[in-house]
């Protein structure tokens, strides 16, 4: 009888084990490394950019700034929370502006909070300001990476900061992982103050990951 316990006992924890790691998270910091090291190919590849931008100042552009061959090793790694987009929306308006939107439905309201609602149409927002040279090959280059182990309901999001590359923001959703350029300069990303600064504005909070 004590044998066939303990060997029941074993194989319960053997069980447990199993259900352990496979409940494990997926790995963020490799998943986005894949999506920053195809960003890195990318605007290594003049042929490759080619089939997206058709101007030479451009491509030129691209090779100058982006073309740094620094994605593979990040000097940080960020956590970004979005604020509540509602209450950020509001905080910026003005009160006619204020006005307009509690004269909406509650389905039209919905619909524009709906806008600005995600880390990434954010992101947009701040490489605008940086121009619209930028902001053309930014939208023209955004990787996609095929990753089962992802299962998020609510996506996350992480900033991908480097000594010489452009930080890149990192989504992750279900089963994949995008990433696309954050024109933010050296200053901005110097250290965890001033980037929490840059990115107060747009109802971004930020928290310092582990590298590994």
């Amino acid at each position: 009888m004590k044998k066939i316990l303990s060997f029941f006992l074993v194989f319960a924890v053997l069980l447990s084990a199993g259900a352990a790691a496979g409940a494990e998270s997926p790995d963020y910091y490799a998943i986005g490394l894949r999506v920053t090291g195809l960003l890195g190919e990318m605007v290594g590849s003049r042929d490759y950019l080619r089939l997206f931008l058709s101007s030479e100042d451009l491509l030129d552009l691209l090779s100058s700034t982006f073309d740094t061959g620094d994605y593979g090793a990040p000097s940080a790694v960020y956590r970004l929370i979005q604020q509540d987009p509602k209450e950020w929306m509001k905080s910026l308006m003005t009160d006619e502006e204020l006005d307009s939107l509690n004269a909406l439905s509650p389905a039209l309201q919905e619909q524009v909070f709906l806008r600005v609602s995600g880390t990434a149409l954010l992101t947009t927002q701040i490489n605008a300001k940086k121009g619209a040279q930028v902001l053309s090959v930014v939208s023209a280059l955004q990787a996609l990476v095929k990753e089962p182990s992802l299962e998020e309901e609510t996506p996350a999001s992480y900033l991908f900061v480097f000594e010489k590359g452009v930080p890149v923001l990192v989504s992750y959703g279900w089963h994949q992982a995008t990433g696309m350029f954050v024109a933010l300069d050296a200053a901005e990303t110097a250290s965890p103050e001033t980037l929490r600064e840059a990115l107060q504005p747009y109802g971004l909070e930020i928290s310092p990951a582990d590298i590994p």
